[in-house]
Parts: C-alpha cells; sequence; structure tokens
C-alpha cells in the first residue's frame, strides 16, 4: 500500500533538484580547473532554473516541462523521490565531468608536456678525422644525426637549418664593419683585404662548409661550428626565442645520450654544443645560458669518439686567458669563447682544443 502524506510531506522536484545541482557544482568547482567545464555547469545551472522535472509515475521516468511556475508543477511523494535521485545525480555528475581534465591528474600533464622535445626536423653532420687518415678527401666520414625541435626553438632551428644546408642559400649574414684603427700598416693592409673579400662573397649566406669541431671538454661538452676563414669575418647570429623551455626540463626526459644546445645571445658565433646528458643536469652553465634545441638521434658511438679525442695538453696546465686577463687560475676552464680567444690569435685558442683536426666535411638536411 501506498503511504499518503500531506502536502506539506510532498517535496518540489525544481527545488530538490535545484539543490542538488546546487551542490554538486559548489563541490566540483574546487577541483575542476577545464574552461569548458566552467561554461558547461553554467548551462547546466541556468537549464535547471528554466525547467522542472516531473515524473511519469506510471513508467517510473522523468520528463521535462519548460518554463512552468513552480507552485503548479507536480508533487512527487519521498518513494517516488528516492526513485529518480540516482538518475539526477548521474546526469549532473556526466554532465560536469564532461570534457573537463582533473587539476594535477596524469591527464593534465600529459596534455601540458606532450609537445616537449618533439623532433620536427633532421640534420646531418658527416666528421673526418677519426680515422687513420689525415685529409679529409680520403679519410673515412662518420656520420651524426641531429633531431631538432622546431616547436621549442623556431628561430634557432631555422638558423640551424639554414647553415647545415650546404647547398642552400645559407644563413644571411653581413660582414663585420672594417676595422681601421690598426697602428701596423701591414696588418691594417690584412684587414682591409679579409673585408673586400667579404664583401665580394657577402650574397652568400654562411654554411658549415669544412667547418671544425674546436673544443672538446670530456665527458661535459663538445663545441661544433668554428667556421673556415672565408666566414670569419661575417656578423654573429643571435640565438633567442619569444619563449623556451628550461635547459633543466630536457635533462630527465630526454631519452637522447647527447642534447643540442645554443648559448643564448651572440657570443657563441655560428656554432653549437653537444651536451651529455647524464652530466648536463649539473652543468651550470648549461642551465643558466643555454637553449636546448634537439639531441643526437643516430651516431652516439660517433659522438662518444670525439668525447675521447686527446686535446691540447699544455692549455691544461698553463691557461693563457689568464695573461690577458679573461680568465682565473691555471687550469681553469672556460664555459664559453672568450673574445681574448676569438681576436688575441691563436694561442689563446687553444684550451681543449683537438690534437686531431676533425672537419664537418659534409653536412645537409634530411
Amino acid at each position: 500500500m501506498r503511504r499518503k502524506g500531506s502536502k506539506g510531506q510532498r517535496v518540489s522536484v525544481v527545488a530538490k533538484l535545484a539543490l542538488i545541482a546546487t551542490a554538486a557544482l559548489l563541490s566540483a568547482s574546487s577541483i575542476f580547473v577545464d574552461v569548458d567545464a566552467f561554461h558547461m555547469r553554467t548551462m547546466v545551472s541556468s537549464q535547471l532554473s528554466a525547467t522542472s522535472l516531473s515524473l511519469g509515475r506510471n513508467r517510473g521516468s522523468a520528463s521535462l516541462k519548460e518554463n512552468q511556475p513552480w507552485h503548479q508543477s507536480e508533487q512527487l511523494s519521498r518513494r517516488d523521490w528516492l526513485s529518480i535521485a540516482p538518475q539526477a545525480l548521474a546526469i549532473v555528475a556526466a554532465t560536469t565531468t564532461n570534457g573537463s581534465i582533473m587539476a594535477g591528474s596524469p591527464e593534465m600533464a600529459s596534455a601540458s608536456e606532450s609537445g616537449l622535445g618533439e623532433v620536427t626536423d633532421k640534420v646531418f653532420v658527416d666528421v673526418s678525422g677519426l680515422s687513420a687518415s689525415a685529409s679529409a678527401e680520403t679519410g673515412k666520414t662518420q656520420r651524426i644525426v641531429l633531431g631538432l625541435f622546431g616547436k621549442d626553438a623556431p628561430s634557432s632551428v631555422k638558423q640551424l637549418k639554414l647553415l647545415h644546408g650546404t647547398s642552400g642559400p645559407g644563413l644571411p649574414a653581413p660582414c663585420k664593419p672594417l676595422k681601421e684603427d690598426f697602428l701596423i700598416q701591414r696588418e691594417q693592409l690584412e684587414a682591409n683585404k679579409i673585408y673586400r673579400s667579404c664583401i665580394e662573397g657577402q650574397a652568400k649566406g654562411v654554411t658549415y662548409d669544412y667547418a671544425q669541431v674546436w673544443r672538446i671538454i670530456k665527458d661535459e661538452r663538445i663545441d661544433f661550428g668554428s667556421l673556415s676563414g672565408k666566414f670569419n669575418a661575417r656578423e654573429y647570429p643571435t640565438w633567442a626565442e619569444k619563449s623556451y623551455a628550461k635547459a633543466s626540463d630536457y635533462t630527465d626526459r630526454s631519452a637522447s645520450k647527447y642534447l643540442v644546445a645554443v648559448r643564448k645571445g651572440s657570443d657563441s658565433g655560428f656554432g653549437y654544443t653537444l651536451f651529455p646528458t647524464s652530466t648536463a643536469r649539473s652543468n651550470q652553465d648549461f642551465l643558466e645560458n643555454y637553449m636546448v634545441v634537439g639531441s643526437v638521434l643516430d651516431g652516439e658511438d660517433v659522438v662518444d669518439q670525439i668525447n675521447n679525442v686527446s686535446v691540447v695538453a699544455s692549455a691544461k696546465s698553463i691557461n693563457y686567458m689568464s695573461i690577458v686577463g679573461g680568465g682565473s687560475g691555471s687550469g681553469s676552464k672556460t664555459n664559453a669563447p672568450k673574445k681574448d680567444c676569438r681576436y688575441g690569435g691563436p694561442m689563446y685558442c687553444n684550451e681543449n682544443k683537438p690534437l686531431t683536426k676533425l672537419t664537418m666535411f659534409r653536412t645537409g638536411i634530411l
């Protein structure tokens, strides 16, 4: 037998559903951060305020009646209310959670990090000098393939592709202004000659044509891109991005043994550096001054060979930089090429210079 109740004991469907929806939305608002979910909850709330649910008592199902005054809405007993409460809660839950991502969930972490370190372009470097032959033309070359992160560092990747594309236009770079304050006439005449030669070839962009691997600090860094003489008088490019990830973001997530990075600004010239991932996380110069632009995809064994090449031993015991005030005590390592090295003569560039001439004999885009 169905228990009868007074009118005061009956519960308005609209009032109850509005109460449940409000409670559900208040609790959900503290844990959901997705903007689409916010708009969805607002829509549901407004819809509930404009409509009412009436129970089809014969079938036990709910139907909507729009814009019905609250005092004319059908009343529902407690038993009938309990029969549809789970349905109402399920509707509210499905509506508020659809398309949303909870804060701190793996889905959100995956969405925010999915693009980091994505390889968009590939370039290669054929290195000569690791074989017994001293001649780059007759000696065996070994290939290194670099994967570049075009989404993380679009400007830098564009410049590197132009530099590696030796058959293409190269990276546009104007000639440095002519220096006219040499005290020795012979030096001024030499500077004039270099400047004229640069102007004549300025239409051709800079490439890594016969560039060198110019510095090796074992298990710490390998520097590529010391240009051949015909490009020495060009203005250095600026390595910069509108926004970029911190270098430390790549050290724990990269599967590659070596990361490719460029020094922010223009101090590093046209070159780039390979950093071992295992030691990069503790390399302060890398963490503070470099942007990661790629990783080594193929030829890690070749990079390992370069890492083990002997370097100029005298520079380890005699720090020529300290002679001109460019460094501290004897045996200290410099983390970036000094201006003293670039303009002071070959003596100041000996620190960690490979004893074997390692040439970027051939480069290109894959």
